[in-house]
């Protein structure tokens, strides 16, 4: 039973490198520096706005989902090495 094909992986693979250049070379995009909204502190905490900067924000999406790209990564990688060390020779099996 094949979970993904060939091309699927291949997409997926490919998307994760795009995404990643793009992230990569948006390095030198100017960021608007404190922007006054022209909110008083007790109206942001019942907004329940954050104190952190958007940058750092954004910094640990991007960190997070590059940890579970990385756990997806090495499960597909144990399946592959189980699916191989179980094949008992069988060429079949081993091409998944």
């Amino acid at each position: 039973m094949r979970i993904f094909s060939r091309s699927i992986l291949r997409q997926f693979f490919c998307a994760a490198l795009l995404l990643g250049g793009l992230f990569l070379f948006t390095g030198g995009v100017a960021h608007a520096a404190n922007v006054n909204l022209g909110l008083t502190p007790e109206v942001e905490t019942a907004l329940g706005l954050g104190t952190t900067d958007i940058r750092v924000t954004i910094a640990t999406i991007i960190r997070n989902f590059m940890a579970l790209l990385g756990i997806v990564a090495v499960l597909l990688v144990l399946y592959g090495g189980f699916l191989y060390m179980t094949a008992s020779g069988n060429e079949d099996q081993i091409e998944k």
